[in-house]
């Protein structure tokens, strides 16, 4: 095997050489020569010179020229001749180099220096020049040209080469036997070249494909799933891989951006390497719907992953920085089922890569990254649910045993007195019996709720901290209300400063909840056919350290009491009149709880109400502005 070809990402070899040794290209000139019945010989690139200028020799030395040529190499002939001839060789390499360059044409006839007809074929590999074949040495129609040639160097009108009388008749006479050129020369000289090809592709493909195995194995070990994983931990072990994948592939930069949740279509920026500092410090969601990609049924089809990029890439590119993305090179979404997706972006390569070519190991890398941080999503938020039944099946019987105790309680003391002769203390008993029923009642309707609806208080300490992008969490919370909306003929619409608002240090989970519950409540309580709008900005009155995120949920709706506004954020309490209440159902929980997770990171939790002059079937609309402001930085 050549040591020519390194395994260095894309593996465009500089010479034939590289991926066919010496000895195996010698022997195929000479089979050539044996089926051709004229030598072939391949001028392979050469390093050193820049050039085609390193000579195949084949293994017989018969088969090194035709009899005319071989005479005029000859030093016993003709002083120089050989030389004049490599030379020749080499300016004619030039010329029909210039060719292929130029339209693409890979063969050439043309006449050497000596009147012989010549052929040439360029050896490629993607498009990429190796080695120019030479074969031919055929007679001219002309045999006064070879005479006129010879006749020059016997003048001593050519400097460099040199012959005598009776050789110059020598050569006329071989001259004159040398066979024509045959009108299939063309058609043969292709099909002795197309083994080269094929053999120089076949082997080419081969070694990288080894070498693509390779570091595929790399990456996938760099990513085997342990046994216990944390969010950082998973992140570190993704930009571990994509640095690597950047350095193989020599990009400027790669970004992975991914959805952490099922069904997410605004994917956040999970890791990266080669961006600086001030990119790195506000990166860039991509917005999977808005790139105009497929939800369902998704296939990585060709011209998604060539032509048709740029343009996904600037559509799907949302939020800060992302004119530092414009000059990518490469976008390779990818999707597991229609649930999670995520995609690779490459910045440009060190030396200019055919996609197409590499098409399936860039998909593969993409594919493993993306399984690997889908499947590390998966495990978390696994572990997060149960953690969370765990809590609530603490909680639930921490409840039931306090009911039960303050049932039990009251209709012991009750049936005591009754025993000791309750007549006198008949009052005092029906207190203890309303007592129980009061707690019995309270445990029916902490039976009566769901799971979820058991709640319990967040304190700061309790959250999981991490840095995310606000822009896409509301987003994506969004999206999942959009069909709930639909069925009740409403507008669900995000603005577009949405896109404009940074990463944040949130409890995902939790700010997901708190702003899914505003959004609910919107829907819940707008007059039908009217809009909801959420939209943002962003409070920076007393410096960037002390920044605020405030996002905006505002809908069409019922009056608010003013005795209310401050109310309905506490536990258990519902805002409007007792037939309203009735009629939509609701716990009085949801507002309570977006209240007590903004809190606890520290922010506040706002409705403001104002009159309009709008009529609806429900009578006179008002408009609804719940506002959440959540601190940028937590201390």
């Amino acid at each position: 095997m050549s040591e020519g070809l390194t395994p260095n990402w894309p593996f465009v070899p500089t010479c034939l050489n590289d991926i066919l040794d010496k000895e195996r290209l010698a022997a195929i000139e000479a089979g050539s020569y044996e089926r051709l019945g004229r030598p072939l010989t391949v001028l392979d690139f050469d390093p050193g010179t820049g050039n085609f200028t390193h000579r195949i020799e084949s293994k017989k030395e018969k088969q090194y020229y035709a009899e005319f040529c071989a005479s005029f190499r000859s030093e016993k002939y003709v002083q120089g001749g050989d030389i004049a001839c490599k030379k020749w060789d080499i300016l004619q390499a030039k010329v029909s180099l210039n060719e292929f360059t130029r339209d693409g044409s890979p063969f050439r006839l043309f006449p050497c220096h000596m009147g012989m007809m010549d052929m040439t074929y360029v050896i490629h590999l993607r498009g990429k020049p190796l080695a120019i074949v030479f074969s031919g040495q055929y007679g001219p129609e002309k045999k006064e040209k070879v005479t006129e040639a010879l006749r020059k160097i016997k003048n001593n009108e050519r400097k460099e080469v040199t012959m005598g009388e009776k050789e110059m008749e020598f050569l006329n006479m071989l001259a004159e036997k040398t066979d024509p050129i045959p009108a299939n020369a063309r058609e043969r000289l292709e099909e002795e070249v197309s083994y080269i090809q094929h053999t120089i592709e076949a082997e080419f493909e081969r070694r990288k494909w080894g070498y693509e195995r390779d570091f595929l194995d790399e990456i996938r070990n760099a990513v085997n799933m342990p046994k216990e994983i944390n969010l950082e931990q998973l992140r570190q072990k993704i930009a571990t891989v994509v640095n690597m994948v950047r350095n193989y592939c020599h990009s400027e930069y790669v970004l992975f951006c991914a959805g952490t949740k099922e069904n997410d279509t605004v994917l956040i920026p999970f890791a990266q390497a080669g961006l600086s500092n001030n990119v790195v410090d506000r990166l860039p969601h991509f917005n999977w719907s808005k790139a105009k990609l497929p939800l369902e049924n998704f296939i990585l089809d060709q011209p998604k992953f060539s032509a048709e990029f740029q343009q996904s890439l600037k559509n799907g590119l949302r939020g800060d920085n992302r004119e530092a993305f414009l000059e990518a090179t490469c976008l390779i979404p990818t999707a597991m089922g229609d649930r999670y997706r995520s995609v690779l972006i490459m910045g440009p390569f060190a030396e200019a890569v055919q996609l197409e070519a590499e098409r399936q190991f860039l998909i593969e890398i993409a594919r493993i990254i993306g399984v690997f941080a889908r499947t590390g999503f998966e495990v978390l938020y696994l572990e997060q649910e149960r953690r969370r039944w765990k809590n609530t099946a603490g909680l639930l019987t921490h409840e039931y045993k306090t009911a039960l105790t303050t049932i039990i309680t009251p209709i012991g003391r009750a049936r005591s007195m009754i025993q000791k002769g309750g007549a006198d203390n008949v009052e005092r008993i029906d207190e203890y019996l309303r007592q129980a029923e009061d707690r019995a009642l309270l445990l029916g309707r902490i039976t009566s709720g769901t799971l979820e609806g058991i709640i319990v208080k967040v304190e700061p300490e309790d959250l999981e901290i991490e840095k995310y992008s606000l822009s896409a969490l509301i987003e994506n919370c969004a999206n999942g209300f959009m069909e709930l909306a639909r069925t009740k003929s409403l507008e669900l619409t995000v603005d577009s400063s949405i896109g404009l608002l940074p990463h944040a240090d949130i409890d995902v989970p939790r700010i997901t909840i708190a702003l899914a519950n505003i959004i609910e409540n919107a829907i819940k309580y707008s007059f039908s056919k009217s809009k909801i709008v959420i939209r943002s900005h962003l409070n920076i009155a007393s410096g960037m350290d002390l920044a605020s995120a405030v996002i905006e949920v505002d809908n069409l709706g019922f009056e608010i009491r003013e005795e209310d506004r401050s109310r309905i954020f506490e536990e258990g309490e519902r805002g409007g009149s007792a037939a309203r209440i009735k009629r939509i159902p609701g716990s009085g929980y949801g507002l309570w709880e977006a209240r007590s997770i903004v809190e606890a990171h520290g922010g506040e939790i706002h409705v403001n109400f104002h009159p309009t002059a709008i009529r609806k079937h429900e009578g006179r609309a008002n408009r609804v502005v719940f506002s959440v402001e959540i601190p940028l930085k937590q201390k």
